[in-house]
């Protein structure tokens, strides 16, 4: 007799309201597709380092390529901080590559660029921008840093920003990870991230069925 075991997938830690927060972020997402506010998934990528090392996945390629047999950061020629917004309503993806430090003052400076360059033209009659992220790191819901930074990114842009933080250890439902990085993983895999213009050119070379476009920019430093 055969016997299949299906594993099911089990959160982390137990979160509280952990489904009600879901289920706010579904009606608060509906709403703002009824009334033509853009929503945006933002996340910071893991952060890769710059040099002749070992990556996982395929890749086709003339002979059999060789890699240093450690993945030292002393042995990096750097090391880069992808931060990316996709707008979940045009379905488009915008990547950029900081060289420094993932802090909430990188991702509004980042955001702030986006709008300015790519999305006020596509949506110039709206004052106000929902934001889908996760409840940690430069994104985190309870450090007041993060607060403040957005309070004057909001000032700045002179629009309303509506946040929704997705619960503890939930990131995997933010549709930029499934939607955007899980891609730009994809054109990552199989050969090493040389230097920065390597990765750049293969992030922006990034296609999917349904056309998802990505748009990459690097070299963004701010503490």
């Amino acid at each position: 007799m055969l016997y299949v075991i299906i594993e099911e997938d089990l959160p982390m830690r137990e979160v509280t309201e952990r489904d009600a927060q879901f289920v706010h972020i579904a009606e608060v997402r509906k709403q703002c597709e009824e009334l033509g506010i853009p929503l945006l998934s933002i996340d910071t990528k893991k952060k890769e380092l710059l040099g002749n090392f070992k990556r996982s996945g395929k890749v086709l390629c003339v002979g059999q390529p060789k890699s240093l047999d450690h993945d030292f950061e002393s042995f990096a020629e750097g090391k880069i901080v992808p931060h990316g917004i996709y707008d979940v309503t045009r379905n488009v993806g915008y990547m950029t590559m900081g060289t420094d430090h993932d802090t909430s003052m990188f991702v509004c400076d980042n955001i702030e660029r986006v709008w300015d360059k790519y999305l006020k033209v596509q949506y110039p009659e709206v004052n106000t921008i929902a934001i889908l992220c996760d409840g940690g790191g430069s994104n985190s819901c309870s450090h007041k840093i993060v607060k403040q930074d957005l309070m004057d990114l909001a000032n700045r842009l002179g629009m309303k920003l509506l946040v929704m933080h997705y619960p503890p250890y939930c990131s995997k439902y933010n549709p930029i990870e499934h939607k955007l990085f899980s891609q730009i993983t994809r054109s990552w895999s199989g050969a090493p991230l040389l230097s920065m213009d390597d990765a750049v050119r293969r992030a922006a070379e990034t296609t999917t069925k349904n056309r998802i476009d990505s748009i990459c920019r690097c070299k963004h430093k701010r503490v």
